[in-house]
């Protein structure tokens, strides 16, 4: 009899332990792959601005506003950048206006930023010049407006007649 119990006992601890033997534990890794990427913005920029009739010597015109909002409601920071698509650059910060042929005029064309008053740079994205940094941005203020102040300086030297630059801007993130 004593000897069916201990059998008895033996086969229940040979089942709870499985087979007999020591429970071991099993690890496994896993790996989660995360892309993060920048939250799309809409830019709203008039599609032209007039700069009205030209004379030489200096002038300021009409700001201009540029406004943009970026998707979802948390905040992270934007800030603008341009270059020149046509028109010749004249150092970082000027654009000199050109002829509907393509030929230079004594013409250029400079935006100041009103926020820093400085002269914004013309060399696009790859060169991270930014402006109308939005620093302090905070959730619910998705709409960022930035404005400049177009300044010209037509020199007594160039052709006359029609001109113009076409400058691209686009949302970055600083």
């Amino acid at each position: 009899m004593k000897f069916i119990k201990v059998a008895q006992a033996l086969l229940i601890m040979t089942v709870m332990t499985g087979s007999g033997q020591a429970a071991t534990t099993a690890t496994a890794t896993l790996t989660i792959n995360v892309a993060f990427t920048q939250p799309s913005c809409d830019i709203t920029v008039p599609t032209s601005y007039n700069l009205g009739t030209l004379t030489p010597g200096s002038k300021i015109h009409a700001p201009l506003e540029i406004t943009w909002k970026c998707e979802g409601d948390t905040p992270i920071k934007t800030a603008l950048t341009a270059n020149i698509v046509k028109g010749t650059a004249s150092g970082d910060e000027k654009v000199i206006l050109q002829t509907v042929s393509g030929t230079e005029t004594g013409a250029t064309l400079a935006l100041r930023e009103k926020k820093s008053a400085s002269l914004i740079k013309l060399t696009g994205p790859t060169m991270s010049d930014y402006f109308c940094t939005d620093e302090n941005a905070v959730v619910g203020t998705m709409m960022r407006t930035c404005t400049l102040t177009p300044e010209t300086n037509v020199s007594q030297n160039g052709p006359f007649g029609l001109a113009s630059a076409t400058l691209r801007f686009e949302v970055g993130y600083p």
